[in-house]
């Protein structure tokens, strides 16, 4: 094989190696994130980042920070004293009493026991009028206690996917198998390196055996005709 070959089987074996790891890496914080997850209200999360599909359109708008359904959404999730600190325009990820399930929406007004949340579609129809008659207007009331995270950022077009890993058919199917099969790659790369290594060691061990051997062997032809010579030197 050519140095060429070489160096470029080389370089493809660290990048594999670099995308494996990643790889497991991922897959291991989205697992821990699930497995922070203890019932409805909470969000999965890592270190207090989390992110959440958006299974619904009700932020689609025209500012710059909304988001359409099937997107995911990056959140971070708040202590009592940051939700003190929110502010109209923020957009909050709360426990909903109506829905009944955790939602995503914009604040449009601040009080100190509660905010008023607004999706950015129903703002653009019909917005929330502070201190007005909002009769009809679609809002929601939460109180800090209800409050979960602060939106941080998001990413369309991959929610979908997320929510369906989430589940316990598509999490065994694309966060467990794929982890077994990859442990199980890499076992079989680990035995077949360890017999190579060992084939080497016993090949080693043989030529020097062998050598060994051989040098014996030169050792006791050459004592036997050191002998024949003392005979023969003897008989004279």
């Amino acid at each position: 094989m050519s140095q060429s070959k070489s160096n470029i089987l080389n370089v493809l074996k660290k990048v594999g190696n670099i995308l494996f790891y990643t790889l497991i890496v991922f897959l291991l914080l989205f697992s821990i994130s699930n497995l922070s997850v203890r019932s409805n209200k909470d969000i999965a999360n890592v270190l207090g980042r989390g992110f959440l599909p958006v299974i619904s359109d009700s932020m689609e708008g025209n500012n710059s920070d909304s988001f359409n359904k099937g997107s995911l959404v990056f959140v971070k999730l708040l202590s009592d004293e940051e939700k003190l600190d929110l502010e109209i325009g923020d957009i909050i990820t709360f426990w909903d009493l109506n829905l009944v399930a955790l939602n995503t929406h914009r604040i449009v007004y601040v009080t100190p026991s509660y905010v008023v949340t607004q999706g950015d579609k129903a703002a653009a129809i019909s917005p929330y009028v502070i201190g007005g008659d909002n009769t009809g207007v679609q809002y929601e009331i939460v109180t800090y206690n209800n409050i979960k995270a602060i939106r941080t950022g998001d990413i369309g077009g991959v929610g979908s996917a997320v929510s369906y890993l989430q589940t316990p058919t598509g999490f065994a199917i694309f966060v467990i198998a794929p982890v077994v099969l990859l442990l199980a790659y890499q076992g079989y790369v680990l035995t077949k390196t360890l017999l190579a290594v060992n084939k080497e060691k016993i090949e080693a061990k043989h030529a020097v055996d062998k050598e060994q051997l051989l040098e014996a062997e030169k050792e006791r032809i050459r004592k036997e005709l050191l002998e024949e010579l003392k005979k023969e030197e003897s008989n004279k």
